[in-house]
């Protein structure tokens, strides 16, 4: 009985080893996403309920502040800790902005829900896209890849799947033009 108890730790710790793998390799995937695309015009300042803006406790409540994105198109990414990507902006509390302010807030002041940290401990990115044109193609991509009726949509695909479409899309945008930015942080207990 000891063996076999020994047998499913060994187990145990030799799936979350690779769980762990998989999402590292995929987060460094995500990261890399358009990175020649990152611009400085575009900037992103988060604003956290905590005493950091880069290690998180559960719960505390963060808010994105984004500059540049002028009258474009804006997507917000989240990939967590064990590698699940989810569509953060836009969402079922806020469609796309009309007439964005210079600072664009994201959950938005007045709006009914807000971001709050939670689930396992480690690092996140967020990836912020600005698409200026007809941005048909992305969101029939959005459409395959993300479950799109829910709250905060999360992949559906696979995340390299996922990640191959929108790297796929991003590198011949068809007269899109793109511009991202990505913020890392910890969530810790």
């Amino acid at each position: 009985m000891w063996k076999c108890v020994n047998r499913i730790v060994v187990l145990c710790i030799f799936l979350s080893a690779t769980v762990s793998a998989y999402a590292d390799e995929a987060r460094e995937q995500f990261r890399l996403l358009a990175l020649d695309l990152e611009e400085p015009s575009l900037a992103v300042k988060v604003l956290s309920s905590g005493t950091s803006a880069t290690e998180l406790k559960v719960g505390d409540k963060v808010v994105f502040e984004i500059t540049g994105v002028g009258s474009d198109t804006l997507y917000i990414f989240n990939m967590d800790s064990t590698g699940g990507l989810t569509l953060l902006f836009p969402n079922q509390f806020e469609s796309q902005l009309r007439n964005p302010p210079a600072v664009v807030r994201i959950p938005s002041k007045g709006t009914k829900y807000v971001f709050e940290a939670f689930g396992e401990p480690g690092t996140e990115t967020v990836k912020f896209f600005v698409l200026s044109g007809d941005v048909t193609e992305f969101e029939t991509l959005l459409k395959r890849n993300f479950a799109m009726g829910e709250v905060f949509p999360r992949g559906i695909v696979p995340v390299p799947t996922t990640l191959g479409s929108l790297s796929s899309y991003l590198s011949n945008p068809k007269g899109v033009q793109v511009r991202t930015a990505k913020v890392d942080y910890k969530i810790i207990h």
